[in-house]
């Protein structure tokens, strides 16, 4: 016993006495070698006892375990500090303990963000009290990232997840997953790491919120202003007799009510930055028609319209395109209060059954824009790059502005076509 630690000798004392009396000898402890130094052994043995139940030897093995039992600590404080990292960070981690994505343990925040108890399996796969997910999509167990990573064995990375957890409560997250190997290269679980960007995300809602309300706002302003003009431009028109004057007055105001309209439609609507073209064409249309035609149902408009979403950058010239082709064809097409039709047809180019059309060689147009009436036509000589009308001069130069392209063909009444894209902002 002179080489046993002074603080094991109780112990050692114990354990040796246990033995004497049948029961096994298994202990580590520490001694103190010759030369003073410190080591931990592991001693194992077994009393031999006589026929009289006397102990005559004993038989057993001493080994030093000095370095196992270091590497263990050392292993153990790690394992600690690991463990403590993981709790005070704040990231939720997620870690995949097979390689089906069944068993999924947190850390701390993990189980926060998951509102769930230390240790507890909270794969989606197992647990069905939460829901995912990704840019309005609900996403299945198998979706998610921590999942994903184990399944196929990839790394996901910066995903945004949306969470509804138990209680009600939203959390959205962004983060990433990989996988896990054994030895030999086989996915044997995964690791995933998420913030909480919930603060943020819905500080963004509101701000865009707001900003989509004030935006409207200022459309709705817009409208009315412009609608003010619209009404002084009608009170300035009173003062004078002249049929030239009045109906450059009428023209000035239909042009300004066609782009009221837009502002008009931009703040009614659900965007605040695109306009249902279809919808507002046929308030345009219906607006012109009880302009011109007071009192009169000799001329039928038909309109063909797919629905179709443009920006300001768009709508706006292509607003007053149709403005000054309808005006048109209801002051010139049909003299004489004679019958008609005028057709307003907005389609896909792809929906478009007109294939000689030279427009369509020129550029990859998306939209097409047809107005056209079976009046008695334009004539052939007319030449819309030199045309000293202002309507159609302004027709041209929007089109310029919308890069698009015009044609006009008059075999039957009068056709416009009109090839464009939707203005990227």
């Amino acid at each position: 016993m002179n080489f046993v630690h002074p603080e094991d000798r109780d112990y050692v004392d114990k354990a040796v006495k246990e033995a004497l009396n049948g029961k096994p000898f298994d202990i580590d402890y520490r001694i103190i070698s010759v030369s003073g130094e410190e080591h931990i052994v592991h001693m194992q043995f077994k009393v031999i006892f006589s026929e009289q139940n006397v102990p005559i030897r004993i038989k057993g093995i001493i080994q030093d375990i000095t370095e196992h039992k270091h590497l263990e600590e050392q292993i153990r404080q790690r394992v600690e500090e690991l463990e403590l990292m993981m709790d005070v960070v704040p990231v939720a981690i997620f870690m995949g303990h097979d390689s089906q994505g069944q068993n999924i343990t947190g850390n701390k925040k993990a189980n926060e963000y998951s509102e769930a108890e230390i240790g507890e399996n909270i794969s989606a796969s197992i647990t069905h009290t939460r829901r995912f997910f990704h840019k309005g999509r609900e996403l299945l167990a198998e979706e998610l990232p921590v999942q994903q990573a184990a399944l196929k064995d990839i790394d996901v990375r910066d995903v945004e997840i949306d969470y509804l957890l138990p209680s009600g409560q939203r959390k959205v997250v962004l983060g990433s997953a990989s996988p896990l190997h054994d030895s030999e290269g086989h996915v044997r679980g995964s690791v995933g790491a998420f913030v909480d960007i919930t603060e943020r995300i819905e500080t963004e809602e509101a701000l865009e919120k707001m900003q989509g309300t004030h935006i409207k706002e200022i459309h709705h302003r817009i409208k009315n202003n412009l609608q003010i003009i619209s009404s002084l431009l009608s009170l300035e028109a009173e003062k004078y007799s002249d049929t030239k004057v009045l109906e450059s007055f009428k023209n000035s105001q239909n042009r300004v009510t066609s782009m009221a309209l837009i502002h008009e439609e931009l703040y009614k609507g659900k965007d605040i930055d695109t306009i249902d073209f279809a919808a507002y064409l046929r308030k345009l249309t219906a607006d012109l028609l009880d302009s011109y035609l007071v009192g009169s149902d000799n001329i039928t408009l038909i309109l063909d319209l797919e629905q179709s979403h443009f920006n300001m950058d768009t709508a706006i010239p292509l607003g007053i395109i149709v403005n000054e082709l309808v005006s048109n064809a209801l002051k010139h097409a049909f003299p004489d209060r004679r019958k008609g039709e005028i057709l307003v047809a907005l389609k896909r180019t792809e929906n478009f059954t007109i294939y000689e059309d030279e427009c369509r060689e020129k550029g990859n147009f998306q939209h097409v824009l047809t107005v056209a009436d079976n009046g008695i036509g334009f004539p052939d000589e007319i030449d819309l790059q030199a045309a000293e009308s202002l309507g159609l001069q302004l027709i041209y130069v929007l089109i310029e502005q919308i890069d698009g392209c015009i044609e006009l063909k008059t075999d039957h009444g009068t056709n416009f076509t009109i090839w464009f894209n939707n203005l990227e902002k």
